[in-house]
């Protein structure tokens, strides 16, 4: 691992474990991310290979990187368990 960084304040370090992920990308308002959340639970779910592990989100452009609109690029992250040994 690198150097760590330098934390102050309420600020915490947390190495967050390596895992094996369905992804996908939302685009648009962060009120909207709800329908996004529920699209992939939905392909977990019906694909059967959901394991327990917190869901993430990675957030690629927010709104201030982005435009005037409040648009965001955010990529949600759900654990899965490994179906084959190839990459899809």
């Amino acid at each position: 691992m690198a150097d760590k960084a330098t934390v102050s304040g309420r600020v915490r370090l947390t190495e967050i474990p390596a895992a094996e992920l369905a992804v996908t990308v939302h685009h648009g308002a962060i009120s909207e991310l709800d329908q996004t959340y529920g699209a992939l639970g939905t392909f977990v779910a019906e694909q059967e290979i959901g394991v327990r592990g917190p869901i993430r989100e990675n957030y690629v452009v927010s709104s201030s990187d982005a435009s005037p609109e409040p648009t965001y690029h955010t990529e949600v992250c759900w654990p899965v368990f490994r179906t084959r040994g190839d990459r899809i």
